[in-house]
């Protein structure tokens, strides 16, 4: 299961997100792996993802090895369940912009809006990266790659808001991201839960691409 946890500063995000980059490669577990940091402009807090066996699983990472973080105030964690990662063009995917796209929905429609945004087709320049079931504040949470906020934005309200369901819909803009799964981990996980098996023309690395600069936020 994938595992989200937004960890919140004692003082400046700047100075967690530092100590994090340092800390969260030995949150490595038996049954735990850390996947990748994000940071977004809009929150006051930075978020891990994990790959987790169990939720129970994750009780050491918070008892035993965050404890210690003297940047790290409190935390908040829920799972994201259903995963699913969508192939991204290698063509076309450069010197773009990260966001991610939270919904609340009704309970009655969830499963018919989650399956509704999968089969989703965006306009060409965007794409959406991965979704999943949060069980935290927000009902659905998607990554989207865009050329810029407006176009991000296009898409929500003519595309999604209005759709029996949905409640509310917030785009944030990523501002940060480090894989922190070795690649070979990253790669496996992220094929395993493909929609879709991706073509030869497809298989864009965002989080990879983010580290090398191809986000132009994340520089």
């Amino acid at each position: 299961m994938m595992v989200i946890a937004r960890i919140f500063p004692t003082e400046s995000k700047e100075d967690l997100w530092k100590s994090l980059v340092e800390t969260v490669p030995g949150l490595r577990l038996e049954d735990v792996t850390p996947l990748w940091l994000a940071q977004r402009q809009e929150d006051d807090f930075v978020s891990i993802v994990f790959d987790a066996r169990s939720f129970e699983a994750m009780v050491p990472v918070f008892l035993d090895h965050l404890k210690d973080c003297r940047p790290v105030r409190r935390t908040k964690t829920s799972p994201l369940l259903n995963p699913v990662f969508f192939p991204v063009p290698k063509e076309g995917a450069e010197k773009l912009h990260r966001y991610r796209l939270a919904l609340k929905v009704e309970t009655s429609e969830l499963r018919n809006v989650f399956e509704r945004l999968a089969r989703l087709e965006h306009r060409p320049e965007v794409f959406p990266t991965y979704q999943a079931i949060s069980l935290g504040d927000d009902d659905i949470l998607v990554s989207i790659l865009a050329p810029d906020r407006g176009t991000a934005e296009e898409v929500v309200q003519k595309e999604i808001v209005g759709w029996p369901g949905v409640m509310e819909a917030a785009l944030t803009t990523v501002t940060k991201s480090l894989r922190v799964a070795t690649g070979e981990e990253w790669l496996r996980y992220r094929e395993s839960h493909y929609l879709t098996p991706a073509t030869e023309e497809e298989g864009f690395d965002w989080l990879d691409a983010a580290m090398s600069g191809a986000f132009v936020d994340e520089l």
